[in-house]
């Protein structure tokens, strides 16, 4: 049956599944064989084969979908779920990977790729080797493309499979094998395109479709197919941003292919008329887009003319021509046009996507998919509006940059598609300057900078055990700590008690948020003279590299030093992925401890009160008192990255304490349970209404956010640190994993009267309005998501 749609009749595999049942039960193989074969008009003896072949296809993928896909409820999941709880180096997952990629890789020299080759060849109708493409579609090897490159019906099964899986491969496989002169070949429907696979971010196709204009002869059949593939280029190019050169090469084009670019080509199906028209009215829109911005009004009226018009409100004609007012943008572009009820259709019958996404239903969210000088034109709009907020929005990136550096899948087949050199070097420009700008802008939206990075050195000495003295064994607990320290610290990794001293090395997420990664922060406290002292912070996060062991026969105190024996387990960043199942390790070892001066820990060169290796972590300035220069030393300081300021408008500040409330709220009730003391759940949350400050040790919070809205709190009875994306960069966190809150998008009405807020938290995130009346603001959910 089919894997991207319904099945249809003429498919082999269907037809042989139908004819092996006969009023809900069973025929006989032979029987169902003839039928097969019947049907399509097959010799019995080749419809023997193909059904043999099928058969063995339908069997080989499904066994291995069987033992190789890796998800709950599979069996080989269950029995890996059960064996990592023991084994956690990831060499178990690496084994099911390997296995899999060897026994289910459909190549030269896999079971069944050798006899459907075989077939292939000698089938002259090109039916089979479409179904045995169509059966691994889903695969993108070389090695597909090859199974039927020479073969007879080669550029039906090319075709076939694009318009199928509209997947690229097959469309450069296709345009490989068009003829110079594609006499009564049909000529493509236009598709939309991800600019985000390989090929696109590299240029190599744009550039394989140049290759193929070039060799087109001036046929009417050349000219017809010319069209089509001019459209597409014209496409792109507007489409990455590229107006100046789609505007150059559209009117470099004849007059009478100018006229007819962007609408359906006289060979193609109603069926496929009506598959290309988003497409074909998104590139036209969009080039109509730059024509306007060169102040070529009547050129791109002529353009837009044949494009559907939409009832309800539309941004790009409320952009050229004011429909509404300046005040009710906000709604429309934020919240949606609540006027539209019945969806639009166009005139096939498709069902026209009015926009939206997680981050809202308006039609700013929906102009993310737009090209950039259409969001160009009505950011200019916003612009005069007041509504600068969403005009930056706009005119950041919105897809992924062209990366000329992409691999592409094209390079293993370069012995059968050939790109012209000049072409490739075209469009791989093309790349490096895109990739540029998207970089740069994206840079200069993502807000200053305000960490100060400093080059940390290590407080600690990575050493051998003693010569004679083994390691503490992988499955023996250690000493017992008291009950009742979990009140106030987190998970106990390592205790160790003499008398009315003792010391205790936990794990906390105070500075380190580590999500679903068992990546949180170590600390030591010190118990003496029946006292407990201020806890220190290592700098150091549990699996980046050390995991501490339970026990050691080492003393974890040697005068006014830290022993502290570890192993390696340094988990790869490159196998994390969510939910987290299996975590694999670049590098391990055992036998080790850590020499630390406890004196490097209580370090505080500037007297702030919080150590050196703190400010390290969190980004301030370890020689500076007071980092943010307002006058309060970090250490009390609620915001030591954000100046605090009584000019501030204290609507604002009202905004910054409903999204608190939203992102505080979450952190209390994470399903992720990360270590800290007991506590109160809502204790932060009623800290940010104005409550008693959080009792225990975790007094932190951290935000990502573009624009500091957090200058007009003071007097919080908690530590804020707000960083901006520019901040979050720079500050690397060492590349452990550190996934903090973050206010992802934020839009204020040109009055303050109103503010959109998006947050999330990695697994979950959420939409705000805020309304403001004088001085009270009162925030509404108005969406919300989970993953």
């Amino acid at each position: 049956m089919s894997q991207h749609g319904e099945a249809e009749p003429d498919e082999l595999e269907y037809q042989l599944y139908v004819s092996g049942e006969k009023d809900d039960k069973e025929v006989p193989v032979d029987a169902a064989v003839q039928a097969f074969g019947h049907y399509f008009g097959f010799a019995q003896e080749d419809a023997n084969a193909y059904a043999s072949l099928i058969v063995g296809l339908v069997n080989y993928f499904e066994t291995c979908d069987r033992q190789c896909a890796f998800r709950a409820g599979q069996p080989l999941y269950d029995e890996a779920a059960r064996l990592l709880v023991r084994e956690r180096s990831g060499r178990l997952l690496k084994a099911v990977v390997a296995y899999c990629r060897h026994e289910c890789a459909f190549e030269p020299g896999a079971p069944l790729y050798d006899e459907a080759r075989q077939q292939i060849v000698a089938d002259t109708s090109g039916q089979l080797l479409t179904e045995v493409l169509k059966r691994i579609a889903q695969d993108e090897t070389p090695a597909l493309v090859r199974l039927g490159w020479d073969t007879p019906k080669a550029l039906d099964a090319f075709r076939d499979l694009y318009l199928y899986t509209e997947k690229e491969i097959w469309l450069a496989a296709f345009l490989s094998r068009l003829p110079d002169d594609p006499v009564g070949v049909a000529t493509l429907p236009a598709m939309h395109r991800d600019a985000g696979l390989p090929d696109m971010r590299s240029g190599a196709l744009p550039a394989l479709i140049d290759t193929t204009l070039a060799r087109l002869k001036p046929t009417p059949d050349g000219l017809r197919w010319r069209k089509v593939l001019e459209g597409m280029q014209v496409g792109h190019l507007v489409e990455r941003g590229f107006d100046a050169e789609a505007v150059r090469r559209y009117r470099a084009l004849p007059e009478a292919m100018k006229s007819d670019l962007f609408k359906a080509s006289a060979d193609w199906s109603k069926e496929a008329a009506c598959r290309s028209v988003d497409a074909l009215e998104s590139n036209a829109v969009a080039l109509g887009a730059a024509l306007w911005l060169e102040g070529q009004a009547e050129e791109a009226r002529t353009l837009w003319q044949g494009v559907s018009v939409t009832p309800g409100f539309n941004p790009l004609r409320d952009a050229i021509t004011p429909e509404v007012t300046d005040k009710a943008l906000f709604e429309l572009y934020l919240v949606g046009d609540q006027t539209a009820v019945e969806p639009h259709k166009d005139a096939c019958g498709n069902g026209v996507f009015r926009g939206g996404s997680l981050e809202g239903n308006g039609a700013l969210f929906a102009l993310a998919r737009a090209a950039p000088a259409v969001r160009e034109v009505v950011a200019r709009r916003l612009d005069k509006a007041g509504y600068v907020d969403m005009a930056v929005w706009l005119r950041r990136p919105q897809a992924p940059y062209i990366d000329p550096e992409a691999v592409s899948f094209l390079e293993p087949l370069s012995d059968l598609i050939a790109i012209a050199p000049d072409m490739a070097r075209t469009w791989k420009a093309f790349a490096e300057e895109a990739k540029a700008r998207d970089e740069a802008l994206l840079r200069a939206s993502n807000g200053p900078g305000h960490v100060k990075v400093a080059g940390a050195p290590a407080q600690w000495a990575e050493k051998p055990l003693p010569e004679g003295m083994s390691a503490w064994p992988e499955d023996k607990e250690g000493p017992k700590p008291p009950r009742n320290l979990s009140k106030w610290i987190g998970s106990v990794v390592r205790y160790e008690a003499s008398g009315k001293e003792a010391t205790v090395v936990y794990e906390s997420a105070e500075y380190d948020l580590a999500g679903e990664i068992p990546a949180y922060g170590l600390w030591v406290a010190l118990k003496r003279d029946g006292r407990w002292q201020t806890p220190l912070y290592l700098g150091l996060q549990t699996h980046f590299p050390y995991v501490v062991t339970p026990g050691s026969n080492l003393p974890l105190i040697d005068g006014d030093r830290l022993r502290l024996e570890v192993q390696v387990r340094e988990i790869d960043l490159d196998t994390i992925t969510f939910p987290p199942v299996s975590l694999d390790y670049k590098r391990e070892a055992k036998g080790l401890y850590l020499d630390i001066p406890l004196e490097s820990l209580r370090a505080d060169a500037d007297g702030d009160g919080l150590t050196d290796v703190e400010e390290r972590r969190l980004g301030l300035d370890p020689a500076q008192g007071d980092s943010d220069g307002d006058g309060l030393i970090d250490g009390v300081d609620p915001l030591p990255l954000s100046a605090y300021s009584a000019a501030t408008d204290p609507r604002l500040s009202q905004v910054a304490r409903l999204v608190l409330e939203a992102l505080a709220g979450h952190e209390a009730r994470a399903i992720v349970i990360r270590p800290r003391p007991e506590q109160p759940a809502d204790d932060i949350l009623a800290a940010i209404a104005g409550g008693a400050a959080p009792k225990g040790f975790r007094q932190t919070l951290f935000v990502v956010a573009e624009k500091d809205i957090f200058a007009g709190i003071a007097g919080a009875p908690f530590r804020l640190i707000v960083y901006s994306p520019t901040d979050l960069e720079r500050l690397g966190r060492g590349k452990a994993p550190f996934y903090p809150p973050q206010i992802i998008n934020l839009f204020a009405a040109p009055d303050g009267s109103a503010y959109f807020v998006n947050w999330s938290a990695g697994w979950v995130g959420g939409s705000l309005i805020i309304r403001c009346q004088k001085e009270v603001c009162k925030g509404e959910t108005v969406g919300g998501w989970i993953t």
